[in-house]
C-alpha cells in the first residue's frame, strides 16, 4: 500500500503543471539551488576587545612591531603643567580690627548711637549693643532705657570706660591721670561686671604700689574682688625686709587688723 501511494503522488506531481511561467521559472531556480552544494563561510576569529582608549592607538614602526603612542591629550597635559610662582603676598588684616575701627568711627561721629552715658561733665553717646556685649549687667540695665547715669564719676573715668568697651584702650594705653580716676574706673568695672577692665585697674595699682599706698591698695582689692593682686601685694611686702619694716610701723596698717595679723605671723615664722 505504501508503494502504491508513492506512485500515485509522483503521477499527480507530474500531471499538475505550474500555474504560470513565472512560477515555473521560480520552481526551476529552486531545484537548481537545492542541487548546488552549500559553501561554508570561513569562521571568523573572535574579535579581541581592546582595553586601550582611542587616545592610545598603536602606530606602526619599522620591523612590523607596534608601540603605543601617547595620546594628544596626554601630551598636552604634560606640556601644560605650569610651574608654581613664589609670590610674596599676604592678606591684609581685617575682621575684628576693621569692625572695631568702624564702631569707633560711628561713636566719634555720633552716628547710629542709641544710648547716652552721663558723666560728671556731660553726656557721651554710645551704642547700646556694644556696651551690652561686654556685660550682662549693662545688657539688663539698658534693655528698657537709653540713659546710663554715671554722674558721680569724672568725665575722664567714664570716657576711659567707654573707650575700653570699643577696644580703644588696652594695657599699654591705659594710663589714668591719677589714682583717684583709676579707683573710679575700678568701681564702675566692679559695678557693671567688667573683669577685663578691673584687671587693667589692678595692673595700674601694682605698677604704682609704694609703702605709702600699699595698705589702701590691699583694701581696694578686698572691696572690689581682686584676690590675685592682694596676694601679690602682700608677697611684695614680706619679701623685702625694709618694706616689711616700714609697712609694719605705718599707723595706717593698724587700721587694717587682718593685714597686720598676716604681717606679724610672717615675722614670727622667720624669727
Amino acid at each position: 500500500h505504501i508503494r502504491v501511494a508513492k506512485q500515485l503522488l509522483s503521477v499527480a506531481a507530474i500531471a499538475m503543471p505550474p500555474k504560470n511561467a513565472q512560477a515555473k521559472k521560480a520552481s526551476q531556480k529552486a531545484k537548481a539551488a537545492a542541487k548546488r552544494p552549500v559553501e561554508k563561510e570561513p569562521e571568523s576569529s573572535p574579535r579581541r576587545v581592546s582595553t586601550r582608549t582611542e587616545e592610545s592607538q598603536e602606530s606602526p614602526h619599522v620591523g612590523g612591531s607596534t608601540t603605543a603612542s601617547p595620546s594628544p591629550s596626554r601630551q598636552l597635559m604634560v606640556k601644560a603643567s605650569p610651574a608654581r610662582l613664589q609670590v610674596d603676598f599676604r592678606a591684609s588684616s581685617g575682621g575684628q580690627s576693621s569692625l572695631e575701627e568702624g564702631l569707633v568711627r560711628l561713636r566719634r561721629n555720633s552716628q547710629l548711637c542709641d544710648v547716652n552715658i552721663t558723666s560728671g561733665f556731660g553726656k557721651i553717646p554710645a551704642h547700646r549693643a556694644v556696651l551690652a556685649a561686654h556685660s550682662e549687667v549693662l545688657a539688663r540695665q539698658l534693655q528698657d532705657t537709653a540713659e546710663l547715669d554715671l554722674h558721680q564719676a569724672s568725665h575722664e573715668a567714664v570716657d576711659l570706660v567707654v573707650k575700653f568697651c570699643y577696644g580703644e584702650v588696652r594695657e599699654d594705653a591705659f594710663v589714668p591721670t591719677s589714682s583717684k580716676v583709676n579707683e573710679e574706673i575700678l568701681k564702675i568695672s566692679s559695678d557693671f561686671g567688667l573683669p577685663a577692665l578691673s584687671d587693667l585697674c589692678a595692673a595700674r595699682l601694682a605698677a604704682e604700689a609704694t609703702t605709702a599706698n600699699v595698705v589702701a591698695s590691699v583694701r581696694l582689692c578686698e572691696d572690689y574682688g581682686l584676690p590675685r593682686l592682694r596676694t601679690a601685694l602682700v608677697k611684695g611686702i614680706v619679701e623685702d625686709p625694709l618694706v616689711l619694716d616700714a609697712v609694719a610701723k605705718d599707723p595706717v596698717t593698724l587700721t587694717h587688723p587682718a593685714l597686720m595679723r598676716e604681717l606679724l605671723a610672717y615675722i614670727a615664722s622667720k624669727a
